[in-house]
């Protein structure tokens, strides 16, 4: 016998609500050059690779499209050895910061969805709630952090040691398998209201 099927999603507004959603909650179709995030990227740094891709001038950091590149291909690396591929989640505990961007186009790379902490302003409750909801294979974290993650059930990469600067000495590795498809998620993000849990009745 199959399963029930799912009711609509906009199954419980009305008719006229729900024309208007579609003639107004959605747009036209566009086409896009690149439908997978991280391939918009590499076309850039292949283009452009000694500009600077990101700079955090609180702190005068920056990196070029290059480095950034190799950066995340050597994550990406180390992520796909812990099995990360599409369909699965990595949690990123980081503040703001150049290593940031870095996690965040590595696990691009990798196929799967990141799920950004920013370590500055999360609690304790809702970091363990969100590690628990979203059930990561594998959590980044910067290492000033990771004494936060001390009951992490899942894999912890601090990311300092993870990230080589000496990018002359180190080409970088060669680039992952590329499994993205345009259907795969990118992203799961946490909104500041979040609970992900209801009172009971």
């Amino acid at each position: 016998m199959p399963p029930p099927r799912s009711p609509h999603p906009l199954a419980h507004l009305s008719s006229t609500d729900q024309s208007l959603f579609y003639q107004y909650g959605i747009g036209p179709a566009r086409h896009v050059e690149f439908p997978i995030i991280h391939h918009a990227f590499e076309h850039h740094a292949r283009l452009q690779p000694h500009a600077i891709a990101v700079e955090h001038t609180p702190f005068n950091e920056y990196i070029t499209y290059r480095q950034l590149d190799i950066q995340a291909d050597r994550l990406a690396s180390s992520l796909r050895a812990q099995n990360i591929t599409p369909g699965k989640r990595v949690c990123i505990l980081a503040k703001r910061s150049v290593i940031l961007v870095i996690a965040i186009l590595a696990v691009l790379k990798s196929g799967a969805q990141y799920v950004p902490l920013d370590a500055l302003t999360i609690t304790d409750d809702t970091l363990q709630f969100i590690i628990h909801d979203s059930e990561p294979q594998v959590v980044l974290v910067m290492e000033e952090f990771a004494s936060r993650l001390s009951t992490c059930a899942a894999p912890v990469i601090p990311l300092e040691r993870s990230l080589c600067t000496d990018e002359p000495a180190n080409p970088g590795p060669v680039k992952v398998q590329d499994l993205s498809s345009p259907t795969d998620g990118a992203y799961c993000i946490y909104t500041s209201g979040t609970t992900g849990e209801y009172p009971s009745s």
